[in-house]
């Protein structure tokens, strides 16, 4: 096998676990979006992820064009229009996720959800988390954040509800043991 099938048999098995990886994570994001339903106290909701939906013909084509290149068939003019129809699929995706956003936004926020940012990555593309009620969203120990919505997720899977008071108490443990184990004084 020569160096230009074993690299373009690589990367079709990259990116077809990139297709893969994204169903799985596709299907997380759907089911997180049903707890909307059920008024779970804390939703974890990636608006940018359903949109890469509209990204999804870009990988098939470039999957395509790496299996035309190890059989040989590719020509010049096969790649422009494959580059053409990759190019294509951004701005489409683009779009999407604007409007996507600004959907589920409108449609969390109907329900009675709005942004906690103390709880929400900082980073393009993280996680934005809705509460439905404001009084979740505690201002203090972002230190502890991963685990107070590790905590909440407990809190769902056992059908317990929580109140601001048992979410304040589990955030003031939290910080406590953050302390101790890196040794703060505050």
């Amino acid at each position: 096998m020569t160096r230009k099938v074993t690299q373009s048999l690589l990367a079709i098995l990259v990116l077809t676990l990139f297709i893969i990886g994204y169903c799985y994570a596709l299907n997380d994001e759907i089911a997180m979006l049903a707890r909307a339903k059920e008024q779970a106290a804390l939703l974890k909701i990636r608006p940018l992820l359903p949109p890469l939906f509209f990204m999804m013909p870009a990988l098939i084509i470039l999957i395509w064009g790496l299996i035309q290149r190890i059989n040989n068939t590719h020509s010049m003019h096969k790649q422009k229009r494959q580059i053409l129809l990759i190019g294509l699929c951004l701005p489409l995706y683009i779009l999407a996720a604007t409007i996507y956003n600004l959907q589920i936004t409108s449609w969390l926020t109907t329900k009675g959800y709005t942004q906690c940012h103390w709880y929400s990555g900082a980073s393009f593309g993280a996680a934005t988390i809705m509460v439905n009620n404001t009084q979740l969203c505690i201002p203090d120990g972002y230190q502890v954040r991963t685990e107070l919505l590790e905590w909440f997720e407990i809190q769902y899977q056992t059908g317990v509800s929580p109140t601001p008071s048992q979410a304040a108490s589990q955030q003031q443990q939290l910080l406590q043991d953050y302390q101790k184990r890196y040794d703060l004084v505050l």
